[in-house]
């Protein structure tokens, strides 16, 4: 069960590393991961397994959640943090003699991780995740109008407008009418000021 569960963490890893490429599938990788470790934990509940605590793994599986939640840019990642908090404490309190100190350096590590990427504003965390290995982003108008919402978002206005830009020019090569009105629309609503809901 201990090498399923490093199994499952590679597999996040693996996942996390692939989103930095804008390679597809990363997210689903991710997210069987964690479904895994889940499972993993779950079992461990009632079956005594060396070296995995429950609590200290539904923790670690939270954070998880939490650094997945902040990559994908999801609303809901305050509540996830709080969550995160509250099982890390009871981990810390009730299992902190009780488990392989492994499984709390890699809770550290996740918490470090996750805190990270939830405390990057979101303009500079999609620019390095989407944007910056894109090995397709001179062809990749929908990353570069997404990454004009974030800029608008954190009211770097100027770098909004250049990124929509990027955008307009990519797409009318494509020769798609709507991206083409769509993306000139956002151009138009960065320079009124008035973008309040992406697409």
């Amino acid at each position: 069960m201990r090498k399923l569960f490093a199994f499952a963490a590679s597999l996040f890893l693996l996942g996390f590393i692939l989103k930095f490429f804008h390679i597809n599938y990363n997210t689903i990788i991710m997210i069987a991961s964690i479904f895994l470790m889940m499972v993993i934990f779950c079992i461990a509940i009632f079956k005594k397994i060396e070296g995995l605590n429950p609590m200290v793994g539904f923790a670690l599986i939270s954070w998880l959640v939490l650094l997945l939640v902040s990559i994908k840019h999801f609303p809901f990642a305050t509540i996830i943090l709080c969550l995160a908090c509250v099982l890390t404490l009871i981990a810390v309190l009730v299992a902190l003699n009780k488990t392989n100190k492994s499984q709390f350096v890699l809770l550290s590590m996740s918490i470090l991780l996750s805190l990270t990427f939830y405390l990057i504003p979101a303009n500079a965390r999609y620019h390095l995740l989407s944007i910056k290995w894109n090995q397709e982003i001179n062809s990749d108008y929908l990353s570069y109008d997404k990454y004009s919402w974030f800029l608008y978002q954190d009211e770097h206005y100027e770098e909004a407008l250049i990124a929509s830009k990027k955008a307009k020019i990519i797409v009318e090569k494509t020769g798609d009418i709507m991206w083409v009105d769509l993306i000139a629309q956002h151009e138009e609503q960065i320079k009124n000021r008035n973008w309040n809901k992406y697409q």
